[in-house]
């Protein structure tokens, strides 16, 4: 009886230590954006975090990043301030992760477009 308990609690432990794993999805991580637009591609990095279908992080070093994510598709909602083009407003993503990459289409300030997106190894 004292042996199977033994095993049981090794079972309980290596279960336990496989849950971060399995709670972490394919949009966790760091990406590297491609931005397609009338006046050419603009890049961009970004770092998300999903938990309990939250998605939070940071896009391009100056905004946070909040949304959702379910089922392998996504939809964030933040602002943003673009110094460069003198432009601010809110950027929209809407995609789907498909392993190490990323597609879909932005909205932002009357702009539109699409974007491709590659993980970070």
């Amino acid at each position: 009886m004292l042996r199977l308990t033994g095993v049981f609690a090794l079972m309980i432990c290596m279960l336990l230590a496989a849950v971060p794993a399995f709670c972490a999805t394919d949009l966790d991580g760091n990406w590297n954006f491609t931005f397609n637009s009338d006046d050419g591609d603009h890049q961009a990095p970004a770092t998300f975090k999903v938990d309990g279908g939250q998605v939070t992080g940071r896009f391009a070093d100056r905004a946070d990043v909040k949304g959702t994510y379910s089922e392998g598709k996504f939809e964030l909602k933040f602002p943003l301030v673009y110094e460069e083009g003198g432009l601010e407003g809110d950027l929209k993503l809407t995609g789907k992760v498909d392993g190490g990459k990323v597609t879909g289409n932005w909205e932002y300030a009357g702009y539109a477009g699409t974007f491709s997106a590659t993980k970070v190894q």
